[in-house]
């Protein structure tokens, strides 16, 4: 006990006599605590947390707006093989909707919608997406929402392709299974950046032709690979559709879709939350106008057109804010609709981190107050160089007539005055010029910042 108490004695008396100690021994237990907002002590803590909990909607068919509960089937149970996840089951999701009073049929394939059940069930994510069955492919998108922060953070597309004379719900299951589990295989909790990311501004993603399965596909394809990115406020298909309702710009719309047109491939699906044609009219002008009159900065408008058995596709990103056309990628018709995916993708790629123009954005523009006090520091830095080599220069030039008066001397008593004067002018001579090196140096540094 007695030599516990006289080194904590030790310790408190080296604290009260030695600042400088205490202050090293503050920091150093402020280390942990300042390390913790690091990307490498975030990812420490996500994994120390256990299991993160997921709840999977049902991805929606977009042939008919419904839930397709075998993609959720496969989904839920890929998930469930990764110890890191925590997924609820697809009765508990049900039980708990209803007893909050939600419809848990209701078909989900948007953000908010996703949202809105993450946030009723206290769910950290949501995977949502839709699964669609289209004659040639099984189309899917999946998006992951975080809650907590109210953005997404992983989103993939895909396509099972179908050999010729596949029945296509017989083997739907069988069909879907690899490329779903494939495309969830490395979705890891601690790989996620939950950080949030500067956005370039709002983006509107809508299908602008008639809308049928294949264009939706396209359009929601769209609408994940702008999620991937990271770099944009969204205005998903639904958002939208109720803000060009709420705007009155379409008149057609109000008689054109029902469900029966929706089964059909036709008519804007908007009741399913699924999007649809947002907009009669296809020209820039129009697209410019509408975007202007929902505030959004890009517009991006995909479109889809099957006649006679052929495909193409048109996709185009207008600068609403700039007011033109960044871009336009009509294809030609073909029979093979993979094909118009793959070059949807390469589309999407210019919707990356630097923007949707080829350009690098300029770089920000410099406070006036801020070039103001750079400049005036490199000013006094060169003020001060200069006044500091014309007093070492000054110096030099005492120290050099100290130095012949030193010579001149006949006897003692004048020779050892003129030989201090020499040693003081010198030191002198070399503080000035360093002195001014210094000033230099600080004037350069201030610069290249």
């Amino acid at each position: 006990m007695r030599a516990g108490n006289t080194q904590t004695g030790r310790v408190g008396r080296l604290l009260l006599k030695r600042p400088a100690a205490a202050a090293l021994i503050l920091w150093m237990l402020c280390i942990p605590a300042a390390s913790a907002g690091s990307p490498k002590a975030l990812v420490s803590q996500f994994r120390l947390r256990g299991p993160r909990t997921v709840t999977v909607l049902d991805p929606v068919d977009l042939t008919n707006g419904l839930p397709d509960p075998v993609a959720g089937k496969l989904l839920r149970g890929s998930l469930a093989e990764n110890p890191a996840w925590k997924v609820l089951s697809a009765d508990s999701t049900a039980k708990q909707l209803r007893d909050l009073g939600m419809d848990a049929d209701h078909p989900c394939s948007e953000f908010q919608c996703a949202f809105d059940a993450g946030n009723a069930l206290q769910s950290e994510f949501v995977l949502f997406g839709t699964s669609t069955d289209l004659p040639e492919v099984n189309a899917y998108t999946i998006g992951l929402a975080h809650i907590p922060s109210s953005q997404m953070v992983w989103s993939r597309v895909g396509q099972a392709p179908k050999r010729p004379g596949d029945n296509s719900h017989a083997r739907r299951g069988t069909i879907l299974e690899g490329p779903l589990k494939f495309a969830v295989s490395d979705l890891e909790p601690a790989s996620l950046d939950l950080r949030k990311h500067p956005s370039l501004g709002l983006l509107g993603v809508m299908d602008g032709g008639q809308s049928t399965p294949h264009s939706r596909v396209a359009m929601h394809r769209a609408l994940a690979h702008a999620y991937a990115s990271r770099s944009y406020d969204m205005l998903g298909p639904a958002e939208l559709d109720a803000l060009v309702a709420a705007l009155d710009l379409d008149h057609t719309k109000a008689t054109a879709g029902s469900d029966d047109d929706i089964a059909g491939g036709t008519g804007p699906a908007s009741a399913h939350g699924l999007g649809g044609s947002a907009f009669s009219g296809s020209g820039g002008s129009d697209m410019l106008a509408l975007g202007k009159q929902m505030g959004v900065r890009y517009l991006l408008r995909s479109e889809v057109r099957n006649e006679g058995g052929q495909y193409a596709m048109d996709l185009s990103l207008y600068d609403v804010s700039a007011g033109r056309k960044i871009r336009a990628w009509p294809s030609r018709e073909t029979t093979d609709y993979a094909s118009l995916l793959n070059l949807e993708d390469r589309f999407m790629t210019a919707l990356g981190e630097d923007g949707p123009v080829a350009a690098r954005p300029l770089p920000p523009e410099r406070h006036p107050w801020r070039s103001f006090f750079k400049g005036s520091s490199v000013g006094l830095a060169i003020l001060g160089a200069g006044a500091f080599g014309y007093m070492a220069w000054q110096s030099h030039a005492q120290a050099d007539q100290a130095y012949n008066d030193f010579k001149a001397a006949k006897v003692r008593s004048e020779a050892d005055p003129a030989r201090s004067r020499v040693i003081e002018k010198d030191s002198e001579t070399r503080k000035f010029g360093l002195l001014g090196g210094l000033s230099l140096a600080l004037g350069v540094v201030v610069w290249s910042f």
